[in-house]
C-alpha cells in the first residue's frame, strides 16, 4: 500500500470522526439539549388537542365490556371519537381519538402499523396529539420519532395525489395491549367555500366497538342539517355563548356480519350525515360556482370535484328510482327538496 494512499485513508477517517464527535455538525442537531434534538426529529408536529370533552382511558372499562367482544373478536375498539370544530370563516379542525385492544396475535400483525392518518398539505396541517401503547400490566410505552413515518399516501408515482400519510409503528406489542392514537387536522378547503359536510359511520366493519361518538361545534349563526341512516340516533344539542354543539353517541356496536349472500354493507351501517347547506338548491349553486371561481386556466381540479358531486346526485337519483319505481328525472326533482333527500327509507329524515 503506497504512502499516498495511506494518507488519503487517514484523512477520510479523521473527517468521519470529527463529524460524529461534534454535536453542532450532527443532522437534526444544533448543539441544544437532548429533548430539543428529539423534538426536531419528529416528522410531524406534536401538541395537545383542543377537545371539547377529552376522553381518558381507564383500564377498569374492560370489566364492563361484553365478554364476546374480548374473547370472540381478534381486536376490540374500546373508544373512537371524532370532534369537528367549525370556525365562522369555514376553517375546520377535526380531532380523532381511537383506542383499540389487541385480543389475539392476528391483530398484532394487522394493527401493529397504524395508517389512518391522512391530510392534504396544500391547505391542512396535522398534529399528532397522542400515540402510545397501553400495556396489559399498566405500563405506558409512548411512540418515539423513529416509530413515525411521513410519506405520500399513494406510492404509485404514475398517479398524482397531494395527500400525505402518517404511519405509526407501535413497539413492544403483546396480546392484551391497547394502542391509543389521537391526532388533529386543521385547514380550510378552498373547494368547500366555507361550508361543512360530513358522513360518519358508528361502529366498525371488522371489529366490535364499545363506545363511539361524534361532535360538531359551529357558530349559532350556521344552521346544521342532519339525518340518521340505518337506524335511529338523536343528538344531544347544547349551546355555549356563540357556539352550538351537536353530540351523537353509540355503544356496544357489533362488527358487521360476513356472508357473501347478505345485502350490501351499507344496509347494516349506522351513519349520521350532516351539512351546513340549507337545501339542495344551495348545493347546486355551490356546484355552479366552480366554473366562475376557477376560470379556464386553473379550473380542472375544481371542476373534477364538482363532477364527483354531480355523480353522487345521479347515484342517489338512481337509488330513488329503483326503490320507488319512478323515473330518474322524477327522483332528481325530489332530491332537490331537502326534506326528501334521504327518502326511500322510513328511518331517514332531515332535521
Amino acid at each position: 500500500m503506497s504512502s499516498e494512499f495511506r494518507m488519503t485513508i487517514s484523512a477520510v477517517l479523521v473527517a468521519i470522526l470529527s463529524f460524529t464527535s461534534c454535536p453542532f455538525l450532527r443532522a437534526g442537531g444544533g448543539g441544544g439539549n437532548e429533548s430539543e434534538d428529539v423534538a426536531q426529529n419528529w416528522p410531524v408536529i406534536r401538541g395537545p388537542a383542543h377537545d371539547l370533552v377529552p376522553y381518558h382511558y381507564d383500564a377498569g372499562i374492560l370489566k364492563k365490556v361484553p365478554k364476546e367482544f374480548l374473547e370472540d373478536a381478534p381486536a376490540c375498539i374500546l373508544y373512537t371519537g371524532v370532534t369537528n370544530l367549525v370556525d365562522p370563516d369555514g376553517t375546520i379542525e377535526t380531532i380523532t381519538h381511537e383506542i383499540t385492544r389487541l385480543n389475539s396475535r392476528k391483530s398484532l400483525e394487522k394493527l401493529g402499523e397504524y395508517r389512518n392518518i391522512t391530510y392534504d398539505p396544500s391547505f391542512e396541517k396535522v398534529t399528532l396529539n397522542e400515540a402510545r401503547v397501553l400495556k396489559a400490566d399498566g405500563r405506558v410505552v409512548p411512540v418515539e420519532p423513529r416509530h413515525v413515518q411521513l410519506r405520500d399516501q399513494i406510492t404509485d408515482y404514475l398517479v398524482y395525489d397531494r395527500d400525505k400519510q402518517v404511519v405509526l409503528s407501535f413497539p413492544m406489542l403483546e396480546v392484551g395491549d391497547a394502542i391509543e392514537v389521537k391526532w388533529t387536522v386543521r385547514g380550510k378547503n378552498p373547494e368547500f367555500q366555507g361550508q361543512f359536510f360530513a358522513r360518519y359511520g358508528f361502529g366498525d366493519d371488522r371489529y366490535p366497538v364499545v363506545k363511539d361518538e361524534m361532535r360538531v361545534r359551529l357558530p349559532k349563526t350556521k344552521a346544521l342539517k342532519y339525518a340518521c341512516v340505518g337506524g335511529k340516533l338523536e343528538p344531544n344539542v347544547q349551546e355555549d355563548g356563540n357556539w352550538r354543539t351537536y353530540h351523537w353517541q353509540a355503544e356496544n356496536r357489533r362488527e358487521l356480519p360476513v356472508d357473501e349472500y347478505l345485502p350490501s354493507k351499507e344496509e347494516f351501517r349506522l351513519e349520521v350525515v350532516c351539512s351546513t347547506f340549507a337545501s339542495w338548491n344551495d348545493v347546486l349553486e355551490w356546484h355552479s360556482g366552480f366554473e366562475n371561481a376557477a376560470g379556464k386556466s386553473a379550473g380542472a381540479d375544481l371542476l373534477g370535484s364538482a363532477e364527483r358531486s354531480l355523480c353522487v346526485l345521479r347515484r342517489e337519483a338512481r337509488f330513488h328510482a329503483a326503490s320507488s319505481g319512478s323515473s330518474i328525472g322524477q327522483s332528481l326533482r325530489r332530491l332537490q327538496r331537502p326534506e326528501s333527500a334521504l327518502g326511500g327509507h322510513a328511518s331517514r329524515s332531515w332535521h
